[in-house]
């Protein structure tokens, strides 16, 4: 059945594109010209692009005091979910794996610490889908009609825990979705997808939140964080020591 997919996605749950290697070997694909990280630079640069798009609807809009959701600066912050979409083809791309359940199955020496990794990144994936697609239907349930003037300030639910929930859950999950398919060049860029996210936030804040909510706003900036709350910080530094666990156990 394998045999039967598509080239990327044959390669990457061969024999070949999983990790039947050795650590060293794995290091040796980190050239930036080499045929993998080639398709995971074009992932980043799709990203960027999308963030850009994303950053000049806000600037529009605010020039043109525009609020409505489907006008030309709600469409270019539209283009702008293009990021997410390409982090979440990312891991399935060409590159060197860390071990896990495929390899387990085919007889390849994997520890349980990999196991575990992988079955962390399956749950933290899953998660925090359903986690930003509750906030992402409060979030549109204010903006809807009019993406630059929310109805209200959202305080309640996911946004009691931090004030961007959708943006950091978004994270989160393709965080567990490349753990969990183990792609080490994903893995290794994850915290670009990061800063791009963080990126999305500012813009938010920066042109809508603060100036139409203001005091009100501040003020709930006083009592929730902005992207971080313990539980999720726990979260991504549990996957943080698991992944460097596996790397650990690769001779």
């Amino acid at each position: 059945m394998v045999g039967r997919w598509p080239g990327p996605l044959r390669y990457a749950f061969s024999r070949e594109g999983t990790m039947s290697r050795g650590l060293s070997e794995i290091l040796s694909h980190f050239t930036l010209g080499s045929y993998e990280w080639r398709w995971q630079l074009i992932g980043v640069a799709i990203s960027l692009v999308a963030l850009f798009s994303y950053y000049l609807g806000y600037l529009i809009a605010s020039r043109q005091n525009a609020e409505g959701t489907f006008t030309l600066p709600g469409y270019l912050c539209l283009f702008g979910g293009l990021a997410s979409l390409a982090w979440l083809v990312m891991p399935f791309l060409p590159q060197p794996r860390l071990p896990g359940i495929i390899g387990f199955l085919k007889g390849e020496p994997v520890s349980p610490v990999a196991i575990a990794t992988q079955l962390y990144g399956f749950i933290v994936g899953a998660w925090f889908f359903a986690f930003t697609a509750r906030s992402t239907r409060s979030n549109w349930s204010v903006t809807y009609h009019k993406f630059f003037a929310p109805e209200r300030l959202i305080t309640d639910g996911q946004y009691g825990v931090v004030r961007h929930p959708m943006l950091i859950g978004d994270f989160l999950c393709h965080a567990g979705i490349a753990i969990a398919a183990g792609g080490i060049f994903t893995i290794a860029l994850i915290a670009v997808y990061y800063v791009i996210a963080e990126a999305f936030i500012e813009i938010q804040e920066r042109y809508v939140l603060y100036p139409k909510f203001k005091d009100e706003y501040r003020e709930y900036t006083r009592r929730t964080p902005r992207s971080w709350s313990k539980g999720l910080a726990a979260t991504a530094i549990v996957g943080i020591a698991l992944v460097a666990g596996t790397l650990a156990t690769i001779p």
